[in-house]
């Protein structure tokens, strides 16, 4: 039982970061504060990325994965602070859109990817109480 619910958390925490990545992409048309920052940092870790070749025999890439690695472990260890990370980062792009949508920028329809975003959020927050990691 626990695996499935182990599964159902993974599931939720993948269509959480693709309907992120959907909403940047959405609201990243519009002229703000927050499409400046999304642009700033979406050109910052390209410029970091570009510099490696996908060599992954080099000692770069290999200590690239590793740090990765180690990050995915931080991550999941200390599944609190992440999980706030995620509420903050779904904080932003509600905030975001309804700043746009008072500006008049943007409509109601644009609205179904964040509805999507909130109830993954929800899933992950209850498959995370089941299993005791919050």
């Amino acid at each position: 039982m626990l695996l499935k619910i182990r599964l159902l958390l993974t599931v939720n925490v993948g269509l959480f970061l693709y309907t992120v990545l959907l909403c940047v992409q959405k609201l990243k048309t519009y002229p703000n504060f927050f499409t400046d920052f999304f642009n700033n940092f979406a050109s910052n870790t390209t410029n970091l990325t570009a510099r490696w070749h996908f060599s992954f025999l080099s000692w770069r890439s290999l200590v690239f994965l590793v740090i990765l690695v180690a990050l995915l472990f931080l991550l999941l260890k200390f599944w609190r602070v992440t999980f706030v990370l995620l509420e903050v980062i779904a904080g932003f792009l509600l905030l975001d859109y309804f700043l746009l949508l008072f500006q008049k920028q943007i409509d109601m329809s644009a609205f179904y990817p964040f509805i999507v975003l909130i109830i993954a959020l929800m899933n992950i927050w209850h498959n995370s109480k089941v299993l005791k990691l919050l």
